[in-house]
């Protein structure tokens, strides 16, 4: 499997140079490196995920943290030879702690733990990507069981020529899910969304605290997904989103009536995933008419998939901080 083809966001239009729809705000796809959060709210969330902040010894706050961090961007960039010393004074300006000689060493713990996720958003071409990684596990959460799922993460990339799927990117997908199914729970759990919006701090601190190696990229990312497609189901079906998906790629209304067929327009929006996955698992040992790509349900079915999450980022990133 090729992971760097199949992450490409459906913003890159097979037709045009027309911005993805989504909800509000400005259009199209992120730069790479500009993936994630931003990097006053990643070093927030890596100091929440701590444990001296955990369980009290070090308290921040969240606003004078930021700005400070907003208003001298070169101080706190990955790349500072100075960076443990700035976070220090930052911490030591905005913050309480009872930790005396030990704010030293957990100023040298973020600045590594902030260089290693500025790294892992960058990656492109040596690792798996951030977008592979997020709609696999996006796709894995629809098996029937947990264990189903963790089954085929073990096998992925064995039996295919070519795959650039190591060892370290299975970890890394099963340590993922098991944070993508951590983070569900929790928000299944909340009474209303703004519940879910003021607690994001708890909550990925709370599955951080599960398995340290999991990426808070990751963490940070899957958690506003996880609101966005709850925000976006109140609001939609997935007649909206094909119609927009028609748009986007400036097909023909052949092509509308035939997604139709796997994904009718009254399927809820958060039912979405699993309607693709049956759709795709449909298909297997499909041939498509003609090479053209567009004669290809699979092809189709799988720029729709896209399409689906790439609206999913764009409105979870206007999600507040």
């Amino acid at each position: 499997m090729n992971t760097s083809a199949s992450s490409k966001s459906s913003g890159n239009s097979a037709t045009g140079g027309r911005n993805t729809f989504q909800f509000g705000g400005e259009g199209g796809p992120a730069p790479a490196n500009d993936r994630g959060p931003a990097r006053d709210l990643l070093l927030w969330r890596i100091l929440q995920c701590r444990p001296e902040v955990l369980d009290g010894r070090l308290k921040l706050l969240k606003n004078p943290f930021r700005n400070a961090i907003r208003q001298n961007p070169a101080d706190f960039a990955e790349n500072n030879t100075a960076l443990v010393g700035n976070l220090r004074t930052l911490i030591e300006r905005t913050g309480r702690s009872r930790l005396d000689a030990g704010l030293a060493k957990v100023a040298i713990e973020i600045a590594s733990a902030y260089r290693r996720e500025c790294v892992a958003l960058k990656e492109t071409h040596f690792s798996i990507s951030f977008d592979f990684l997020y709609q696999t596990v996006q796709l894995l959460s629809l098996n029937t069981s947990r264990e189903e799922a963790e089954r085929t993460i073990l096998q992925m990339g064995r039996t295919q020529k070519g795959t650039s799927l190591s060892e370290t990117d299975r970890g890394r997908l099963i340590r993922s899910f098991r944070a993508y199914v951590a983070l569900a729970g929790r928000l299944k759990a909340m009474r209303t969304m703004r519940t879910a919006v003021e607690r994001q701090d708890e909550v990925i601190g709370a599955v951080y605290v599960i398995d340290p190696a999991v990426s808070v990229v990751f963490l940070d990312q899957a958690y506003r997904s996880l609101i966005a497609q709850v925000i976006l189901s109140k609001k939609f079906r997935c007649d909206t989103l094909l119609v927009e998906w028609l748009r986007e790629y400036e097909l023909e209304p052949d092509h509308l009536v035939r997604m139709s067929q796997y994904i009718p327009y009254e399927t809820e929006f958060w039912q979405f995933r699993k309607s693709y996955r049956d759709a795709i698992r449909s298909l297997k040992g499909y041939l498509p008419n003609s090479k053209n790509p567009l004669d290809s349900d699979l092809f189709l079915l799988r720029s729709l998939g896209n399409f689906y999450t790439s609206w999913i980022m764009q409105t979870s990133q206007q999600i507040p901080a």
